[in-house]
């Protein structure tokens, strides 16, 4: 009861100060926008649709490239000229204009004769995202000239009176017909659904808790200078130094995990929502441990300044927020972002985490039982 006391004094006094409230205010702010942004069209490549809509395969190839969000953004053009102005005046990527005549081309290419293509491809220049999202194109068309090679060879070899129904269902149910571009996690399992401009969010707020703690370490260097908690027995130090770090960085660890949710980037099951608070609060935990160790060690407010801003700067580059390399694996394993962002994909990251945070703790007391030991006693300072 007096610690829970002693937290909600230290809460009162936190949100006096003027730059942690602007913390708590900007974190879900920065949510809100990113989601506005998510929500508008946001592909990497835009390619402009033209085709017969009579021609049954370019209703299908069309239907299914415009029927799931991708890093390819479609927009249908109603005559093939309009597609090509498209492109020519930088409104789209690339425009793909179906011929008239498809699925009778692809009969003829199944036959032996390319007479002449099912698709003219027009791009203003040849990049990799382009090419990228041709493969798109063959991936969405690749089903169509198969599922034709199937019914002819099927019908020749084994059953002449063989229906398009029982065909399709047998062609459907023996091939995969999935997208070729996939989010999928480190277990090789989809990833939950969002834009992938969100899927950095968990990164950063991961990171916005840990510079908070680096900031509260700033803080208690401050205030025990001050001797503003003198009247705390020295027994009860190491506990309160905890809760005032956990204090504060609570408050920025339960905002965090409101603007997760509303960037759409956490998981909305029963057993994955428990899962992001326990693993929110194991990183809050982890981060004020680590932020008491490292104000122990750097005394200087100015140093501890620059390290805690270069502390930030470095966990977006070295842990997986936007790229993962896997060489930068030995030095991700001492941060706990690392942890907190790994455990969305497997929970035995969480383990991992509270190891984390339990070799941190042990540290941090012997560091602190060592510096007790080295101090001269205050009768011989007084000497």
């Amino acid at each position: 009861m007096k610690h829970l006391k002693r937290s909600l004094l230290l809460n009162k006094r936190f949100l006096r100060k003027a730059g942690f409230v602007m913390l708590l205010i900007l974190i879900p702010l920065f949510a809100v926008l990113l989601n506005i942004v998510a929500s508008k069209p946001h592909g990497i490549v835009s390619i402009a649709l033209y085709g017969d809509q009579n021609d049954t395969v370019y209703v299908a190839v069309r239907d299914h490239l415009t029927s799931d969000e991708s890093i390819v953004t479609f927009t249908e053009y109603n005559d093939a000229a309009s597609a090509e102005d498209a492109v020519r005046y930088g409104e789209c990527d690339g425009a793909w204009i179906f011929s008239g005549n498809t699925s009778e081309i692809l009969d003829k290419y199944i036959a032996g004769s390319m007479s002449a293509k099912p698709v003219t491809v027009i791009e203003r220049t040849d990049t990799v995202a382009l090419r990228l999202a041709r493969e798109k194109l063959s991936a969405a068309l690749s089903p169509q000239l198969a599922e034709k090679i199937l019914r002819d060879d099927y019908r020749a070899n084994a059953d002449p009176d063989a229906d398009d129904e029982m065909l399709a269902g047998y062609y459907d149910s023996a091939f995969y017909a999935g997208d070729i571009f996939r989010f999928v996690n480190i277990e090789g399992s989809e990833t939950r659904s969002g834009s992938y401009l969100t899927y950095p969010v968990r990164g950063f707020l991961a990171v916005a808790v840990l510079l908070c703690g680096l900031t509260l370490a700033m803080y208690w260097n401050r205030d025990e200078r001050s001797m503003v908690f003198s009247g705390i027995p020295v027994y009860e130090k190491p506990v309160f130094s905890f809760i005032y770090h956990f204090t504060g960085i609570i408050d920025v660890g339960i905002v965090s995990l409101a603007s997760l949710y509303i960037c759409r980037s956490g998981d909305t099951t029963p057993a994955g929502v428990v899962t992001e608070i326990v693993s929110m609060l194991l990183l809050c935990v982890s981060c004020a441990v680590l932020s008491i160790l490292l104000g122990m060690l750097i005394k200087p407010e100015t140093v501890l300044a620059t390290v805690s801003a270069l502390t930030a700067i470095s966990q977006l580059i070295v842990n997986p927020v936007f790229i993962d390399v896997s060489a930068l694996l030995p030095v991700r394993l001492i941060s706990p972002v690392y942890y907190y962002i790994r455990s969305a994909d497997s929970r035995i990251y969480l383990l991992y985490l509270l190891i984390y945070t339990a070799v941190v703790s042990v540290l941090t007391v012997l560091i602190s039982f060592a510096k007790k030991k080295a101090s001269p006693p205050m009768a011989e300072k007084a000497a």
